[in-house]
């Protein structure tokens, strides 16, 4: 509603606002420092993209044209979109010597392109001007714009606004990532990844900024892991299984047990960690915190990776800046070779088939001389009776393996020095403890009680494994 008492609609808020902002770096990125984000931003989301060489690229939000230049320079034709003509003027006004732009003075809302007019749409912080019904609505559009297997990239700032200058009557609406990411679901798009945009951790502690890269998808296949860690870890089991934890820690053990492992790395300040199925962010919070290295968290989970991105917010500006978190099929991923000095996991490896795919990347990305070191859920050494292959069907697939497969398997991608210790024993004492903390907790559960009986019955069964030795728990340890 203005001062008059009209009520305005969202479309004239937003051409209000943005017809009274300076077509400048600085206006388009609404925030302090712009100039020296841009150019360490511009390269990082640049590396982000999928190859779009001689495609029709589509760019939403375009601006003075920070990234239309980048677009032009490789894609076959960019079509440029903007509600704001004064920085539309600009950005042809930036990128004279391109003949294959277009221009197009719009809000997006009002855009209308004919199906499968662009294989790359690429959108800055558009979403976040939209109401809920305009953002399913555009999703849906740019999927129809999207030539089949065509790929859509968005950058919004999620949760909550840090880092940017509050202008009056800036009309944004900040959603979680596990809103845009069940949208994108919901609209035929497979997410491929999703994270923080480092530059904005770099110069802001800014870790609610988010990019999304996604991917029409054109048949009904599904991954099945990818479905059984998304169901397994949705933002109502997450918050159970905290609540039968009594504590944010979900893993075996909890802080307790990762102090002792990380114990055993011997981890320095500014060392890079790259930590696979991070989860919730608990270990990469601890590390960070603990021994002021910097933590690069990866998980399948959305609903992980929306909590641990929230709970990064809650950190201190220092602590913000050393972890960074993505959504994303670790065996999918493409790192700097070298980049890491150590790679840590807790029980995942175990959901991934390809194993010599998996280490064969581990050991690219690792610097020489650093250190794969991970826990994982093993066979044991007596036949498996049928309650324990009842129970691998419930959280199938999975693929559990054994010491000298595992062992095998490191050496056969050429890590050395491979160490693996049986922590069977251990373990049943840990869970031991895990039993009476989730029997303590039974009386708060209310109607989510036959869930907490669950685990606990599926904990008493894993002592009565163990103890048979059909099951184990081995830790490893390898160096490049």
């Amino acid at each position: 509603m203005n001062s008059s008492g009209v009520t305005e609609s969202p479309h004239h808020r937003r051409k209000t606002f943005w017809d009274g902002v300076d077509a400048s770096i600085d206006g388009m990125l609404q925030t302090e420092n712009a100039e020296v984000i841009s150019e360490v931003d511009t390269a990082e989301i640049l590396n982000y993209l999928p190859d779009f060489k001689g495609q029709n690229a589509l760019d939403l939000g375009a601006g003075i044209g920070r990234f239309t230049t980048e677009l032009a320079k490789v894609a076959q034709h960019v079509t440029a979109v903007d509600i704001s003509q004064s920085f539309l003027d600009q950005n042809q006004n930036n990128n004279k010597k391109f003949t294959n732009i277009t221009y197009i003075c719009k809000d997006v809302v009002q855009l209308d392109f004919p199906p499968g007019s662009f294989h790359f749409v690429f959108s800055s912080w558009i979403l976040k001007y939209l109401t809920d019904e305009e953002v399913s609505q555009f999703i849906s559009r740019v999927l129809s714009w999207l030539a089949p297997g065509g790929h859509f990239f968005f950058r919004e700032s999620c949760f909550q606004s840090i880092g940017t200058v509050n202008q009056p009557g800036n009309p944004t609406i900040f959603r979680s990532l596990l809103y845009y990411s069940e949208l994108l679901r919901s609209q035929n798009f497979r997410l491929l990844r999703a994270k923080n945009v480092q530059s904005y951790l770099q110069f802001q502690s800014a870790p609610n900024q988010v990019c999304f890269l996604a991917q029409r998808k054109d048949n009904d296949k599904v991954n099945d892991v990818h479905e059984m860690l998304r169901d397994r870890y949705s933002p109502q089991n997450i918050a159970i299984m905290e609540k039968i934890f009594a504590s944010p820690w979900i893993y075996t053990g909890g802080e307790d047990t990762a102090k002792e492992l990380f114990g055993n790395l011997q981890l320095r300040p500014a060392q890079r960690v790259l930590d696979v199925g991070c989860g919730t962010g608990n270990s990469a919070f601890f590390i960070s915190r603990s021994y002021r290295a910097h933590v690069h968290g990866v998980d399948i989970s959305v609903a992980a990776i929306n909590l641990a991105i929230e709970r990064q917010m809650a950190l201190d500006k220092d602590l913000r800046k050393m972890v960074n978190f993505e959504i994303g099929d670790i065996l999918e991923m493409n790192y700097e070779e070298g980049f890491f000095d150590i790679i840590y996991s807790r029980e995942c490896f175990v959901y991934i088939a390809n194993k010599p795919l998996l280490f064969s990347k581990l050991y690219r990305w690792l610097r020489p001389g650093g250190t794969v070191f991970f826990t994982d859920f093993l066979k044991g050494t007596s036949p498996p009776p049928s309650s324990f292959l009842d129970y691998l069907e419930t959280i199938k697939p999975c693929f559990p393996m054994t010491f000298d497969s595992y062992k095998q398997a490191l050496e056969s991608e050429g890590f050395q020095n491979v160490i693996t210790i049986d922590s069977g024993e251990e373990w049943m004492k840990i869970l031991r403890n895990d039993l009476k903390i989730f029997e303590s907790t039974r009386e708060k559960f209310g109607s989510d009680v036959a869930f907490h009986d669950q685990m606990c019955d599926i904990t008493a069964k894993k002592l009565e494994w163990i103890r048979e030795k059909q099951l184990t728990l081995g830790i490893f340890r390898a160096t490049k």
